[in-house]
């Protein structure tokens, strides 16, 4: 469900400092929203063409006073896909400087091949 909404895993390999940089674009889309303390905000790096595509299909930024069960469920419905989304970012990463896997392959499916058995995710 989450690859037809928002794509398949991150892909680890694409980044400078693979751990840093996914934590820092999750962390951003999660500053979007208010907190009950702070008002969501969108001050993140321009040059992340990463951000700059997702940023705009979130909304607009949500205040403090504005916190409630609707919006925790657009919260919710908006951030959990790119969660889950990242958390295999992070994964495959680990995988990979593991010795786990040496390739990673993604085209309307997920592979991932040169494991201890072949891993297919449709």
């Amino acid at each position: 469900m989450v690859y037809n909404q928002v794509g398949g895993p991150v892909i680890p390999f694409n980044y400078e400092n693979p751990i840093y940089d996914l934590c820092y674009e999750l962390n951003q889309m999660a500053d979007h929203y208010a907190d009950g303390r702070s008002n969501g905000d969108d001050n993140y790096d321009p040059d992340n063409d990463v951000l700059s595509a997702i940023i705009p299909i979130l909304g607009s930024p949500t205040l403090a006073t504005e916190i409630t069960d609707t919006n925790c469920k657009n919260i919710y419905d908006k951030l959990l896909p790119q969660a889950i989304r990242y958390t295999a970012g992070y994964m495959l990463h680990y995988l990979y400087i593991t010795g786990q896997i040496s390739t990673v392959s993604v085209a309307g499916n997920v592979s991932i091949t040169n494991c201890p058995a072949e891993v297919s995710i449709s």
